[in-house]
């Protein structure tokens, strides 16, 4: 099962992003899923919040959490997140979780994706984390997730944030914002 992973995320992380066909892809049950494949271990666990109260209308009519983007490349972006937070961040606790927020904000979707972890290295922000080859220091990966992420949300007309905040809780936070569909 554990080779089966590797092998799965070595594939997704392995090929330059491409722009594949478009689909509606409602969030909450794809980052559903997108947990119960992708564990880790025991001392691993999720989070989910959704703000159901942000997917109403003026007359409170369900705005439902659809967003037009290519399932493979999401899931590609959802491990890379997930994966620079093992990698990078999960070092010295026992316990880590990452944290999955899905709220809307007028007419875009939004998605954190949040880690108890460390916070980034000093001097490396959203500018290195998305420059092709670059990392920090002492990381063992090629430098091209954070790059894969941003280019793969701009190809879906996203916009991607991160906030590097050391004295919180969940210090990394990554802001995936995508225009909300109607099915």
């Amino acid at each position: 099962n554990v080779d089966a992973l590797i092998e799965s995320l070595s594939n997704l992380l392995e090929n330059a992003p491409e722009k594949g066909s478009a689909e509606v892809v409602n969030v909450v049950e794809f980052v559903t899923q997108f947990q119960q494949e992708f564990t880790f271990d025991s001392k691993f666990t999720y989070l989910f919040l959704i703000d159901d109260l942000s997917f109403q209308d003026e007359e409170f009519l369900e705005i439902s959490p659809n967003i037009s983007i290519n399932r493979t490349q999401f899931k590609k972006v959802l491990s890379n997140i997930v994966s620079n937070a093992i990698e990078h961040g999960f070092i010295g606790k026992d316990e880590y979780s990452i944290f999955f927020t899905i709220m809307a904000e007028g007419k875009s979707l939004i998605l954190e994706v949040a880690n108890n972890g460390k916070p980034m290295a000093e001097g490396f922000g959203f500018k290195e984390l998305t420059t092709r080859g670059e990392k920090t220091v002492d990381s063992k990966g090629s430098g091209l997730g954070g790059y894969d992420i941003q280019t793969i949300i701009d190809m879906y007309d996203g916009k991607l944030e991160l906030e590097n905040n050391p004295e919180d809780d969940f210090p990394v936070v990554y802001r995936l914002r995508f225009p909300l569909i109607s099915e």
